[in-house]
Protein backbone atom coordinates (compact mmCIF):
# COMPACT_ATOMS: atom_id res chain seq x y z
CA UNK A 1 0.00 0.00 0.00
CA UNK A 2 1.10 3.32 -1.14
CA UNK A 3 -0.91 5.72 1.31
CA UNK A 4 1.26 7.76 3.51
CA UNK A 5 2.66 5.75 6.63
CA UNK A 6 2.27 8.97 9.31
CA UNK A 7 -1.76 8.48 8.45
CA UNK A 8 -1.02 5.11 10.36
CA UNK A 9 1.09 6.09 13.40
CA UNK A 10 -1.02 3.67 15.34
CA UNK A 11 -1.48 1.11 13.50
CA UNK A 12 0.89 -1.76 12.32
CA UNK A 13 0.50 -0.79 7.78
CA UNK A 14 1.47 -4.40 6.97
CA UNK A 15 -1.60 -5.29 8.71
CA UNK A 16 -4.36 -3.33 6.80
CA UNK A 17 -6.40 -5.02 4.00
CA UNK A 18 -7.92 -2.64 1.90
CA UNK A 19 -10.73 -4.92 1.11
CA UNK A 20 -11.67 -5.77 4.60
CA UNK A 21 -10.33 -1.85 6.32
CA UNK A 22 -12.34 0.37 3.57
CA UNK A 23 -14.14 2.82 6.18
CA UNK A 24 -10.77 3.18 8.47
CA UNK A 25 -8.67 3.85 5.25
CA UNK A 26 -11.28 6.74 4.09
CA UNK A 27 -11.39 8.14 7.75
CA UNK A 28 -7.55 8.53 7.62
CA UNK A 29 -7.25 9.85 4.43
CA UNK A 30 -9.62 12.27 4.48
CA UNK A 31 -8.52 13.21 8.32
CA UNK A 32 -4.47 13.00 8.20
CA UNK A 33 -3.76 12.22 4.55
CA UNK A 34 -2.47 14.44 1.57
CA UNK A 35 -3.98 15.18 -1.89
CA UNK A 36 -1.66 12.16 -3.35
CA UNK A 37 -2.98 10.17 -0.31
CA UNK A 38 -6.75 10.66 -1.81
CA UNK A 39 -5.68 9.93 -5.09
CA UNK A 40 -4.13 6.85 -4.07
CA UNK A 41 -7.33 5.69 -2.89
CA UNK A 42 -9.35 6.57 -5.43
CA UNK A 43 -6.88 4.15 -7.75
CA UNK A 44 -7.86 1.68 -4.89
CA UNK A 45 -11.71 1.68 -4.79
CA UNK A 46 -14.05 2.52 -7.69
CA UNK A 47 -16.63 5.49 -7.25
CA UNK A 48 -19.22 3.13 -6.26
CA UNK A 49 -17.40 1.20 -3.31
CA UNK A 50 -16.26 4.92 -2.57
CA UNK A 51 -19.90 5.75 -2.13
CA UNK A 52 -20.32 2.60 0.04
CA UNK A 53 -17.47 3.22 2.85
CA UNK A 54 -18.59 7.41 2.77
CA UNK A 55 -22.29 5.90 3.24
CA UNK A 56 -21.07 3.90 6.35
CA UNK A 57 -18.52 5.81 8.16
CA UNK A 58 -19.30 6.71 11.48
CA UNK A 59 -16.43 9.12 12.44
CA UNK A 60 -15.99 11.66 9.57
CA UNK A 61 -15.73 15.52 10.84
CA UNK A 62 -17.81 18.46 8.44
CA UNK A 63 -15.28 19.48 5.67
CA UNK A 64 -15.02 15.76 5.12
CA UNK A 65 -18.18 15.12 4.74
CA UNK A 66 -19.01 18.04 2.03
CA UNK A 67 -16.14 16.95 0.27
CA UNK A 68 -16.95 13.40 -0.16
CA UNK A 69 -20.58 15.08 -0.84
CA UNK A 70 -19.45 16.73 -3.56
CA UNK A 71 -16.78 14.56 -5.22
CA UNK A 72 -19.08 11.28 -4.72
CA UNK A 73 -22.39 13.31 -5.25
CA UNK A 74 -24.08 11.93 -2.70
CA UNK A 75 -26.18 13.79 -0.06
CA UNK A 76 -24.86 14.20 3.72
CA UNK A 77 -28.23 12.37 5.11
CA UNK A 78 -27.34 9.23 3.28
CA UNK A 79 -24.15 9.10 5.35
CA UNK A 80 -24.17 7.58 8.72
CA UNK A 81 -21.89 9.48 10.52
CA UNK A 82 -24.40 12.48 9.66
CA UNK A 83 -27.68 10.64 10.93
CA UNK A 84 -26.55 8.31 13.68
CA UNK A 85 -25.85 10.14 17.05
CA UNK A 86 -23.84 8.72 19.79
CA UNK A 87 -25.16 10.54 22.27
CA UNK A 88 -28.85 12.19 23.19
CA UNK A 89 -28.91 15.31 21.96
CA UNK A 90 -30.40 16.34 25.59
CA UNK A 91 -28.02 14.81 27.84
CA UNK A 92 -28.47 17.51 30.96
CA UNK A 93 -32.21 17.82 32.10
CA UNK A 94 -31.57 21.61 32.26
Amino acid sequence: MLLSKRIFWDTDINEIDPSVHGTFLLERVMRYGTLEDWRMLRSMYNTEELVELAKQSKDLDEVSVSFLCAVLDIEQNEMRCCTHNVSPKNFWNF
